[in-house]
């Protein structure tokens, strides 16, 4: 809990207090750290403009390959929400080359190969 305060309660005449918390939950510490160490990996990756231009023109080259193919074949829903939720993933293994992440010697992002 961070922020807790004591305050007076709802009658003028009454010595109650209540108190009352903020509580912020740390999502950060709930997070596989496999996945955390891949998102601030990929984040390094895209800071540079060319890898991040081919990464925005591979992924929306998937979505318009899915788009069309939703088009020919009539799919169910439950099918078309897992092709849609494997996409991003699969253009970031294949633009980015990113296999597994590691830190080796205390050096940034490697790829462990």
């Amino acid at each position: 809990m961070e922020d807790v305060r004591a305050r007076r309660g709802a009658d003028v005449a009454s010595d109650h207090h209540l108190v009352s918390a903020e509580n912020r939950p740390k999502l950060q510490n709930h997070w596989i750290t496999g996945e955390t160490t891949l998102l601030s990996c990929i984040s390094v990756f895209l800071q540079d403009t060319d890898k991040f231009n081919e990464f925005t023109m591979a992924l929306n080259n998937k979505f318009e390959a899915s788009q069309v193919l939703l088009t020919e074949v009539k799919i169910t829903m439950k099918n078309d929400c897992e092709g849609i939720k494997d996409v991003p993933t699969s253009t970031i293994y294949e633009v980015l080359y990113v296999r597994s992440i590691c830190i080796k010697d205390g050096s940034p992002w490697k790829s462990c190969g």
